[in-house]
């Protein structure tokens, strides 16, 4: 099953990426006797834009049928990447981090990876009663191995030395195994002596994961674990929200965008920034993609496919148009000028209106078959009032729109950063983030339905038939 990466995460997260979302399934504790216990569990791992997933899992105890029965334990905690805190990174309590995250690219990311390939990981995890355990260890893929480097207890809290957990992925389900180490005192079972004060309990050296664990009575990796009873929970979980991966197959689709920036090639574009996003998802899934910088192309103004006949000397346009015949999505990009979209996106639809009088194959308009949506940057108001011009004009001259069909970011009103500004929070920003992604998937499946049908279906919009007399079920009042 392959894992969806959310495109809204900081760098540093996208490793832990395929934990994020709900959980709940049902284990047995102890280690696996037939008398032991049953429960169920919930579980959630949740983000919020900074390098780290809050953790939450809270379990009931249940009857065999998975009925349950009472409350069992809640515990939350916080998982991350294991590596030096900088000045930039917030904390310690309120002190705030900087806006850009500290790892700002998927490079800076993978110079963290350990000999091992995986990522060296922290876990703090807390329980009530006064205790909380940090773990050291390891996550390779959708493998995560842990274990305590520290338990810390309150005076009164139950003994309890040192745990590890594992976790994985399989087939879309969340399974882990968690082995608790109990000191046991009074019955003389097992007797713990403690090199450290009671309310920290923490092994000489911070230990790395253990490579694998064995049996329900011991756990590699934790001084002196094996010595001492085990607490066993296993358990395996699927995703409560979990929206199964796409199982269409889009690599016959091709997608165009039009970048109506002013500043010529090799100038930055902020919208080519937010193109970006957008064009990484259908890359991923197969979809021919190309990008248009129209201001890099000697195209004339006007309403005619060619307008080297109507008194240009030059006009790019006709070599340009194949890309939108070809395609099955059509993307026009642009920034924000004066509240309005740029003289470059207004030429494109113009450009475009040159061929609404064609027709396709169907005998309908040209673009009937094709699917449009629009990205808006800019540091001032305007991304619905240029969205509306856009996705109007491309319906109008034929093409069908999805729902949710543009996407854009804005800065604050006045002279301030664009989007790939350092600092601007653009490319953070949630909002234009699930915007962006929501319309680049409304296009994808509403292209693959269009396609798979043959297009719009052909009764009632055909203009050569209507020439003809034919009319559709137009009742004209004169004639009844």
């Amino acid at each position: 099953m392959p894992i969806e990466i959310p495109t809204d995460l900081t760098p540093e997260i996208v490793p832990l990426s395929w934990l994020i979302g709900e959980w709940e399934g049902r284990g047995r504790l102890g280690a696996g006797e037939e008398d032991s216990e049953h429960f169920v569990q919930h579980v959630s791992f949740t983000h919020n834009g900074l390098p780290y997933l809050q953790y939450r899992a809270e379990s009931w105890l249940t009857d065999d049928e998975g009925t349950r029965l009472r409350p069992l334990t809640v515990e939350t905690g916080f998982w991350a990447l294991e590596r030096k805190q900088r000045e930039e990174d917030g904390g310690p309590g309120l002190i705030p981090a900087d806006i850009v995250p500290v790892l700002k690219s998927a490079d800076e990311v993978e110079a963290l990876r350990n000999e091992d390939g995986g990522f060296d990981i922290s876990v703090s995890i807390s329980h009530p009663g006064g205790i909380s355990e940090l773990y050291y260890g390891q996550i390779k893929g959708p493998q995560i191995q842990l274990s305590t480097d520290m338990v810390m207890r309150g005076s009164h809290s139950k003994e309890y030395t040192a745990a590890t957990r594992i976790f994985g992925l399989v087939d879309g389900n969340l399974l882990w195994r968690w082995d608790v180490a109990i000191g046991k005192g009074p019955d003389g079972v097992a007797a713990w002596r403690p090199t450290h004060p009671p309310s920290s309990t923490k092994s000489p050296d911070r230990p790395r994961a253990p490579s694998r664990l064995s049996g329900g009575r011991h756990a590699a990796g934790v001084e002196g674990l094996t010595d001492f009873p085990l607490s066993v929970a296993t358990a395996g979980s699927t995703k409560v929200n979990a929206t199964p991966a796409p199982t269409a197959d889009f690599s016959d689709l091709k997608a165009v965008y039009f970048n109506g920036t002013l500043k010529k090639s090799p100038e930055t574009s902020n919208t080519q920034g937010l193109i970006d996003i957008s064009r990484r998802i259908m890359d991923k899934h197969g979809v021919t993609t190309q990008v248009i910088r129209t201001v890099d192309h000697d195209i004339a103004s006007g309403v005619y496919p060619d307008m080297r006949e109507h008194g240009w000397a030059t006009d790019e346009w006709p070599e340009l148009y194949p890309a939108v015949r070809d395609a099955d999505i059509v993307v026009v990009a642009g920034p924000i000028w004066l509240g309005d979209n740029s003289s470059q996106t207004k030429k494109l639809i113009e450009r475009l209106y040159a061929h609404s009088g064609e027709l396709n194959d169907n005998g309908q308009w040209a673009f009937y078959p094709k699917v449009g949506g629009c990205l808006i940057t800019g540091n001032e108001d305007g991304i619905k009032h240029c969205a509306m011009n856009v996705l109007y004009s491309l319906q109008h001259v034929g093409f069908t729109i999805p729902p949710q069909a543009d996407a854009g970011w804005i800065g604050a009103v006045g002279p301030g950063p664009s989007y790939l500004d350092e600092g601007s929070g653009g490319p953070e920003s949630d909002f234009t983030n699930r915007n962006t992604t929501f319309m680049t998937w409304n296009l994808l499946h509403l292209a693959r339905m269009l396609k798979d049908a043959g297009g719009i279906p052909a009764y009632g919009n055909l203009p050569e038939a209507w020439k003809a007399g034919t009319r559709f079920d137009f009742e004209n009042p004169e004639y009844r």
